[in-house]
């Protein structure tokens, strides 16, 4: 039984041989995507930072214009 199987299964040397530039390829393909996808994700996470420090910083201003308003308001400045 063992024999027979045996004959049937390529070894590691012929799979190598016949297919050794499609899994070359392959390999070289999925490197490419993950090393693509990490510099994708970094700009993304740069941007998100960038994004958030930009809200913050718009946040801050309409917070202190509505703190004039309202000192304005009460009279504590005066217009």
């Amino acid at each position: 039984m063992k024999e027979g199987l045996s004959a049937r299964l390529p070894t590691l040397s012929e799979i190598v041989h016949y297919y050794g530039p499609y899994i070359g390829l392959v390999l070289t393909l999925v490197i490419a995507t993950l090393i693509l996808q990490f510099l994708w994700f970094r700009k993304v996470l740069k941007a998100k930072n960038e994004e958030i420090k930009r809200l913050v910083d718009r946040e801050q201003k309409l917070s202190d214009r509505f703190i004039f308003m309202i000192s304005e308001e009460i009279g504590y400045r005066k217009k």
